[in-house]
C-alpha cells in the first residue's frame, strides 16, 4: 500500500495537478483535492477549491501554483472553500466563484 502524499503536486494532466490536503474525514475520504491548472507558457496558475484554512496546505498550494493568478470557487463546502479568503491574502490575486442557478 501506497502512503498518500499530503501537500504534495500530483500531476494529473499535463496541465493540471492536485494538493491532497491533509483532513481526512468521512466526507472528505483521504482528503480534499485542490487543483492547480496551468496553460502552457502561462505567467501563473488559476487554483480551483483552495481547500481548508489551513497554513501547511495553502503554503503547499503556493508553492505548486509558484504563482496564483485566479482563486476559483466551484462550491461553498467549507472542505474546498475556507481557504479562500487567506490564499487571497498570501497571494492578493481575486476570488471568484461559479454561480449556480437562480432560485426562488
Amino acid at each position: 500500500m501506497t502512503a498518500l502524499a499530503y501537500e504534495r503536486l500530483r500531476p494529473v494532466t499535463a496541465l493540471a495537478g492536485v494538493v491532497l490536503a491533509e483532513n481526512p474525514d468521512p466526507m472528505t475520504l483521504d482528503g480534499t483535492n485542490t487543483w492547480v491548472l496551468r496553460a502552457p507558457d502561462a505567467p501563473g496558475a488559476v487554483v480551483v477549491d483552495p481547500g481548508p484554512d489551513d497554513e501547511a496546505h495553502l503554503s503547499a498550494v503556493v508553492a505548486a501554483a509558484q504563482r496564483v493568478t485566479a482563486i476559483l470557487l466551484t462550491h461553498g463546502h467549507a472542505d474546498h472553500s475556507a481557504g479562500a479568503r487567506r490564499l487571497h491574502d498570501l497571494t492578493a490575486e481575486p476570488v471568484r466563484r461559479v454561480q449556480g442557478p437562480h432560485r426562488r
